[in-house]
């Protein structure tokens, strides 16, 4: 007979949070700036209950073993520059780090440590299986966050495999920087599914895990997620139906895990939810998981204070729209703001909620820019910036330092938008995104997009902000990482450099002009200037130009003193930060192309 598992695929969103009508469930306690109890699964019978109660959809596939399944998924001031965040004092992941004195980077399944200068490689980190895409280091650790794939699943009889590939899940392998000459594990341990994001504030590291499915076991009880630590054994440990949270009428189509690691005390703390993580955004104090559902249109976000090893639940709140990504999201003296992008019968508007403490709607700006969408956001202390397009690209200056009546106080209108807003100070804003052109055909307006766009905008009247300086790069096809990515953004003291992909020439004409590494000044009062560039991709010849190579796209630059490191999948290169003279390279392995990065 055929063995079949099910896999339960994603329909719902999370949801409310009144657990009064839940046997089983905790009474929220009458204090309302109390922590929020919210009710366990307690047996996989509850669990079952939950799934046949809320609507989910089947797939069946077959020829499993009859055991468990799991989805497989596949400072301006310092010397040295930093990733550049969101939030300052929350560091995000990315796949080169430095401390001033050692590059840390990914190349493949390695993670490779380079000592800066002079630049020579000192120690290269390969596990078996494991691919990393995530790093963190500070003065004491290096934190590698990777999939972690099995050798051969056949071997395994405590794995139920529904997919034909590799079973994979997240690994977290921290390593002693004590003695950079032997490097020690001090912490290895793995969770159940892939990474959604991760964040790290002070020797404090946090992981949000999710999975694309949920399983049904062979005889009927629901798979649990599982955690394994190596301070505890090599054995995994599942987390039981009692230690599992849920969201009254909320989505039971996944598992969400917070791990919050102490690295310096070592406790590893785990709390699990039945749910799922999309976008994420993490203040000083509180983290909120923004889940949109795509079949009504509206948003619910759960927060979540944080503090050390202690993640507790604070509630939930309601807006139309969907956000675009984290930079949508933001915190300020209590209250949560967030702008979506609202589809409507007449076609798409856009809207800005400020949220209570409680997560209560406090105030709302609603139906901005008919007909487009939002392309960028940014929130700075009592303002918020949208760029949003269409053919044009409205910038709005809104005012929230009256959280109950948000206003806008200015839109200015351009050519072309910004997909990220850099904050340069408190009246000026760096947008970098793509120029364009309005054409007609056939007595009908289409946009094309020509090169990629730097531009500097005065802020500093908020009824009527103005693009002060702009410079477009390239022609049409022109590209950049830093498009969709904020983490390939360097700005380090008054120097911007994006990776970039440069065309010249105009539509199917156009041809490679770059590609590597543009480097420019940037001053509110004198404008955006270059400074240099730099390429890991040699000209064939003068006549032919530059020849496209995929892993001589520059994806990162580091500044350490007086040097420009930039990192592409083939090599790294150490210039002179003033006159952009090579001062050395090293090649590395080569890097499979299909390698996945957080």
């Amino acid at each position: 007979m055929k063995k079949l598992c099910f896999i339960l695929t994603i329909v719902l969103l999370l949801g409310a949070c009144n657990v009064a009508n839940f046997p089983g469930g905790n009474l929220p306690p009458e204090d309302e700036t109390a922590d929020i109890l919210l009710p366990v699964v307690e047996t996989a019978d509850n669990l079952l209950k939950l799934l046949e109660s809320r609507p989910q959809k089947y797939i069946i596939a077959e020829g499993a073993p009859e055991s468990e399944f799991r989805a497989a998924t596949a400072s301006q001031d310092s010397t040295y520059s930093a990733t550049n965040v969101q939030v300052q004092g929350i560091d995000e992941g990315d796949v080169v780090k430095t401390d001033g004195s050692y590059l840390y980077h990914i190349a493949g399944d390695k993670v490779l440590i380079t000592q800066a200068w002079p630049m020579q490689i000192t120690r290269e980190i390969k596990v078996e299986g494991f691919f990393p895409n995530t790093l963190y280091v500070d003065d004491n650790y290096l934190v590698v966050i990777g999939v972690q794939t099995e050798e051969d699943p056949d071997k395994r009889e405590s794995i139920d495999r529904c997919w034909p590939y590799f079973s994979t899940n997240t690994r977290v392998m921290v390593y002693s920087l004590a003695d950079k000459d032997n490097l020690r594990l001090h912490r290895d341990f793995s969770l159940d599914g892939f990474t959604i994001t991760s964040r790290k504030k002070d020797h404090y590291l946090y992981l949000i895990n999710s999975q694309y499915t949920f399983r049904i076991m062979e005889n009927g009880t629901p798979g649990l997620p599982w955690y394994r630590d190596t301070t505890t054994g090599d054995q995994e440990t599942e987390i039981g139906y009692d230690e599992i949270y849920y969201f009254p009428e909320g989505d039971t189509s996944d598992f969400i895990m917070f791990a919050a690691l102490d690295l310096e005390g070592g406790k590893l703390e785990i709390d699990t939810y039945l749910g799922w993580a999309q976008n994420i955004y993490m203040s000083e104090d509180n983290l909120y998981i923004a889940l949109s559902d795509g079949f009504i249109g509206d948003t619910s976000i759960h927060k979540f204070s944080v503090d050390g090893l202690k993640i507790q639940y604070k509630g939930k709140g309601t807006v139309a729209g969907n956000p675009l990504n984290q930079f949508s999201m933001d915190e300020h003296k209590g209250n949560f703001r967030i702008a979506t992008t609202q589809q409507t019968k007449d076609g798409s508007a856009n809207n800005i909620y400020v949220l209570d403490e409680k997560m209560n709607v406090a105030g709302k700006i609603k139906g901005l820019a008919p007909g487009e969408t939002i392309f960028a956001a940014r929130f700075m202390g009592d303002m918020a910036y949208l760029v949003t397009f269409e053919t044009m690209d409205p910038l709005f200056v809104i005012d929230l330092s009256n959280p109950k009546k948000p206003k806008v106080l200015g839109e200015l209108k351009i050519p072309g938008f910004s997909n990220y807003l850099h904050l340069l100070d408190d009246n000026h804003l760096l947008g970098i995104g793509q120029d364009t052109e309005v054409g007609k055909s056939e007595g009908r307006e289409f946009v094309t997009t020509k090169g990629l766009k730097l531009a500097i905008f005065d802020v500093s009247n908020v009824n009527k902000p103005k693009e002060k300086f702009a410079v477009t790069l390239g022609d049409s096809g022109s590209w950049s990482e830093t498009l969709y990515d904020h983490k390939a953004v360097f700005f380090h003291k008054g120097v911007l450099a994006v990776p970039a992909s440069l065309t010249k020439g105009k539509d199917y004409n156009a041809n490679f002009a770059f590609q590597g590494a543009l480097f420019f000044d940037i001053d509110v009062d004198k404008g955006i200037n270059e400074l240099g560039r730099i390429a890991h991709t040699p000209a064939n010849n003068p006549e032919e130009g530059i020849f496209f190579w995929n892993p001589a796209n520059v994806r990162r630059i580091v500044q350490i003193d007086e040097i420009f490191y930039t990192f592409s999948d083939s090599q790294v290169m150490a210039h002179n930060a003033s006159n952009f003279e090579k001062l050395a390279e090293l090649g590395l392995p080569e890097v499979p192309q299909n390698n996945y990065r957080e």
